[in-house]
């Protein structure tokens, strides 16, 4: 399943509102107020986080999940910013440490 922007605040919440707590973050990143320094991305159910200006990437997931969401980063890594701050879940340094 390939990656793609996603630009749907519903869609996002949806899938983020299925674990608020590890995704709170994410979740008020769909304000108004932050939407327009973000970008979104998801391959499945797996959504990832860039913040622009600070180039900062947030990509959380339940460890059962890890290797999903490790793919997402693997395949959205040559299009992230050379240097970047990044907030990952245990594991997922690997996906976007080798670019």
């Amino acid at each position: 399943m390939p990656v793609r922007a996603e630009h749907d605040r519903a869609v996002l919440a949806e899938l983020l509102g299925r674990d608020p707590v590890l995704h709170a973050y994410q979740l008020g990143d769909l304000d108004d107020f932050f939407w327009p320094y973000t970008s979104w991305y998801r391959q499945g159910d797996e959504v990832a986080l860039l913040y622009h200006g600070v180039d900062t990437l947030l990509a959380l997931t339940a460890p059962q999940r890890t290797g999903k969401l490790a793919g997402l980063l693997g395949e959205l890594a040559p299009v992230l910013p050379a240097r970047l701050w990044a907030r990952l879940s245990p594991g997922l340094d690997a996906a976007v440490a080798r670019r």
